[in-house]
């Protein structure tokens, strides 16, 4: 009976550890509701992009004013600038968002 107590206790804290998410560097979470115009597939295709407080994002790049996130991913069709391109990052000031540690 001890001996299955123990391998409980085992299972129990190697399922925790494999449950922990990997913490990178450049990871930060809204504190804020923010919102912004983005360019989606020329002028035309003007939108509004949002997130929300508690929404976690990784920064592309970090300055003392403002973070660069990618909100779209690159491909063949958006590889010029033109009507079908859209934009693939956007920069969030600091303000809305605090480091996710």
């Amino acid at each position: 009976m001890r001996i299955l107590r123990i391998l409980v206790g085992l299972l129990a804290i190697l399922v925790y550890a494999s449950c922990k998410m990997p913490h990178t560097e450049n990871e930060f979470i809204f504190v804020n509701d923010y919102c912004t115009t983005i360019t989606v597939g020329g002028i035309v295709g003007v939108k509004e992009k949002c997130f929300y407080k508690d929404d976690v994002v990784v920064a592309e790049s970090v300055t003392d004013s403002s973070i660069v996130i990618r909100i779209a991913g690159h491909s063949e069709r958006n590889k010029e600038n033109g009507p079908s391109s859209f934009q693939e990052l956007l920069k969030v000031p600091k303000e809305y968002v605090k480091t996710n540690r």
